[in-house]
């Protein structure tokens, strides 16, 4: 049998079906089963009724509305979406394991509590060095971002995508004198090889990205479980610092915001922390890695 949940599949038989999980292992405590009109997740109730409360679950820290996924709220804005990816949760009684593209290390005590609670838990990664970059911006923020790197004075990499051309929209125009103002301590490109700059010893942070590549990140989520991402990154793993909360605030990221964040990722105390425990994560994911590559070796 075929099970399949949020990037969780496998192949067995109706009794002995096996799951594989591309999410970390908290996100199975955090999608809910649905009843009527109340998402239950584990013992919190998250009702239409109370939109904007808070959740608290067993071994992950308290998440406020807007850092629950997106896909969880009454009135997501793709609910079609919505609504495919917690019917893929429904499979979770199937399979007799699930394994997961995380490691030990990383979701200890989630991993532990999820598998007494469901089925039981199989960690086998990372399988894959995660990269993450945030989906397009307004013009109205991408002109803000431009005007808080201007006053955080680092010098940076922006990587601009052109819009697909199925849009038929004309690209973003960066505020007027930018380049100028920027001189030599910036560049603007289309693309860049993603796993070449981020192991380049000049590069001092990213934005989002990924725990794994020993890098402290400026979390820049905006829907879905982004905002989830960002938490756990920036308040559990403290690998970075966070532009905003999402779609949640319904406001534009002000120049002064992204100005802040950019100085304490690279140049406030707290950074040389945020790098110490990029690296730690790194390493930490690398022997995981090398484990899953001798268990399939033998």
């Amino acid at each position: 049998m075929l099970s399949y949940v949020q990037g969780i599949w496998g192949m067995g038989s109706e009794s002995e079906s096996m799951g594989f999980s591309r999410r970390p292992a908290a996100y199975l405590g955090i999608y809910p089963r649905r009843r009527k009109n109340l998402y239950l997740i584990d013992q919190f109730h998250f009702c239409e009724q109370e939109p904007e409360i808070d959740v608290l679950l067993p071994h992950v820290p308290l998440l406020k509305h807007d850092e629950i996924p997106s896909f969880l709220h009454p009135s997501p804005p793709y609910p079609l979406l919505r609504r495919a990816i917690l019917d893929q949760f429904k499979n979770l009684s199937n399979p007799f394991c699930i394994l997961m593209d995380t490691f030990q290390e990383l979701e200890h005590q989630v991993i532990e509590h999820m598998s007494k609670v469901s089925c039981p838990i199989k960690t086998i990664g990372p399988l894959l060095k995660e990269l993450k970059s945030p989906n397009t911006v307004e013009a109205r923020t991408s002109d803000e971002i431009a005007h808080g790197i201007l006053g955080s004075e680092v010098s940076f990499l922006w990587v601009v995508r052109p819009p697909p051309k199925e849009l038929n929209v004309e690209p973003h125009v960066l505020p007027q004198g930018f380049l100028e103002k920027a001189g030599n301590k910036g560049k603007i490109v289309k693309w860049s090889p993603q796993e070449q700059v981020l192991a380049h010893p000049s590069t001092a942070c990213f934005v989002y990205g990924g725990l794994a590549r020993g890098v402290p990140v400026v979390a820049f989520a905006q829907w879905s479980d982004q905002v989830t991402d960002a938490k756990f990154l920036v308040d559990v793993f403290k690998v970075g610092t966070r532009l905003c909360t999402g779609d949640a605030e319904g406001r534009f990221v002000p120049r002064d915001e992204v100005e802040r964040c950019f100085r304490a990722a690279i140049g406030c105390p707290e950074a040389a922390e945020m790098k110490q425990n990029s690296l730690k994560w790194k390493k930490a994911a690398e022997e995981a890695w090398w484990r899953v590559v001798h268990l399939i070796g033998t």
